[in-house]
Formats: structure tokens, sequence, C-alpha cells
């Protein structure tokens, strides 16, 4: 009976010990299950963490719908006062970065600006108009329309204006000096002058390269300069004068041209030609009641030796 019971209790304990390993192993199974669950729900918490950040790191410029850009595109270039707004998570035009609005002009025809280039600085009571996205004229504020003839803005060049004859005016072309232009239509005359029509019988005056006659007061003119209409300042090469030679007596009105930065011959002051020569070898005559005198720009004097010099045609004083 004893040997009985004391079977029967090692087998209980045997049936007992068997089934406790499987109850630990289940056990370990469900915790690494559960470890496993967590280290995937942290790995996700990661992700999102990063997502936010990208987010994060988005652009916006302030201006637009408060959106941030999520396109590709990209943004606009815009002049160097304004910026971009952001619209629909995407780049959209250009702004005032104070106002948020597109930059226009009550002057010019209605465009937005979107060009970069830089505008030249308007007189006291003038903007620019803008045309067709770009910086145009100085015009007036209250009445878009410009003054005077040109681009309408101020001229801050360093440089010496030219002398235009009695009719025209200088016009003013990106803060510099241009043509000499009719006044009272800021155009380029077809011939260089007041706009008057030719109506005088008069020759036309021979001028020298690069310069054509002007016509004023119906007639011939002064030789300007053929491009721009501007009177010459001395005639010559329009080199600087910057040799120490004495400058020659001219006879008659004319006046000495200059030439490799010193003095040349003695020419017309109205068409920059040389005077007629006389006299010399073959003892030219002057035509036309004009007088020949000596040429004070040669080698050649008359009154020190010289002989057979050649002379100017000029016309004698009164």
């Amino acid at each position: 009976m004893i040997k009985f019971t004391l079977l029967a209790s090692a087998l209980l304990l045997s049936a007992c010990g068997a089934d406790t390993p499987s109850v630990s192993n289940n056990a370990n199974n469900l915790n690494n299950s559960n470890n496993t669950t967590n280290n995937q729900t942290t790995t996700n918490n990661q992700t999102t963490t990063n997502n936010q950040t990208t987010t994060n790191n988005q652009t916006t410029t302030g201006c637009g719908d408060g959106s941030e850009v999520l396109c590709n595109a990209l943004p606009p270039e815009c002049p160097d006062d304004l910026i971009a707004e952001v619209v629909n998570q995407c780049w959209g035009e250009c702004v005032d970065p104070t106002t948020c609005e597109p930059v226009t002009s009550a002057c010019g025809d209605g465009s937005t600006l979107v060009c970069k280039s830089l505008p030249t600085p308007c007189a006291e009571g003038f903007i620019h108009e803008i045309v067709e996205g770009c910086y145009g004229r100085c015009v007036s504020e209250t009445t878009c329309e410009a003054t005077g003839c040109g681009d309408g803005s101020i001229a801050t060049c360093e440089v010496v204006p030219p002398l235009c004859p009695t009719g025209t005016v200088i016009e003013v072309i990106n803060g510099c000096y241009g043509r000499c232009v009719v006044a009272e239509t800021c155009e380029f005359p077809a011939r260089c002058g007041d706009g008057s029509e030719l109506t005088c019988r008069a020759p036309e005056p021979q001028c020298a390269d690069g310069y054509t006659a002007s016509v004023v007061n119906n007639c011939y003119g002064r030789c300007v300069d053929e491009t721009t209409c501007a009177l010459p300042f001395t005639c010559g090469d329009g080199s600087l004068l910057t040799c120490r030679t004495m400058e020659p007596s001219c006879p008659g009105g004319l006046v000495p041209e200059i030439v490799e930065s010193c003095y040349g011959k003695c020419v017309e002051p109205n068409t920059c030609l040389p005077a007629e020569f006389c006299g010399g070898v073959q003892g030219l005559p002057c035509e036309g009641g004009l007088t020949c005198v000596d040429d004070p720009t040669d080698d050649c004097d008359p009154k020190n030796g010289g002989a057979d010099c050649g002379g100017i045609c000029i016309t004698e004083p009164v």
C-alpha cells in the first residue's frame, strides 16, 4: 500500500514537472512577442518623428496662403527688393515683403514688376512707370507724363553735356546724355538742326568726315556730329589738348583744330574744314573776293627769309 502511494506521488510530480517547462516557454514566447511589438511601435514612432522634422524644414516666405513649399519647382527670380509668395504649397508671384502684394505702378501698362533690371533715379515728384514687367521712364506721379526728352531719368554720369544747336535739346537716357533732339517733339530730326524746312538757296557747306550740315532757320547752319547732332567743342579728332605748344593766331575768324592732343591747322569754325590754300610756288590766287594771307601753322615765314610760302584765303575784316 505504501509502495503504491509513493508510486502515485512520483507519477504526479513527474506530470507536474513536465508541464512547468511548457508554461515557461509559452511565457517567454509571449514576452518575446511583446518586445517585438514594442520595438515595432518604437520604430513607427521614430518614423513619424522624422517626417515631422522634414516637414518643419520646408520653406515658407511669410507671404501667400501660409502653406509651406512642397513642390519641386524652382522659385522665381525676383527683383532684389521683392520675395516670392507661397500659394498651394508652391511658389507664386514676386511680391512686396511688407505688403505681400504684387508691385505695380500707377503709370505704365498695368503689368506686374518681374524683371530684375535696376531703375535709374527719378527726380522728386516722379515715379517709374512699369511697362511689360520692367521699369520704364520716370513720369509725373500725378499725370504719368514724361517731361524733358529721353527716358525721364536724371543725368548722373560724369560726362560733359554736348552742345546742341538752337531749337534742340539734349535727351537723357539711362542717367546720361544722349542725342540732340527737337525740343517740341523729342524726336531725332530727319536732319540735324531746329527742325525747320530747308528753303534757302545757299550752297550746302562741305563738312569734315563724321559731320553733317545742320539746318537752322530754314537754311544751312553749322556742321554737327552726324550721329548726335551735337556741335563740336573743337575741330579736330576729338582728342583733348594736352601739349604745351603756343596756340597759333589764326586770321579771319578761323580757329585752330586739335589733332592728336595738339594744335593743327587753322580751320573754319562752322565746318571744321581747312581754309582754301593760296600762294606757294605757283602763286595760287584766292577766289570769291577772299584775301591770301600767311598760314601761321606752317614753318614758312615770309617775314623771316621764307620764300614762296603757302597761304590761306580769308575774308578780309572790315
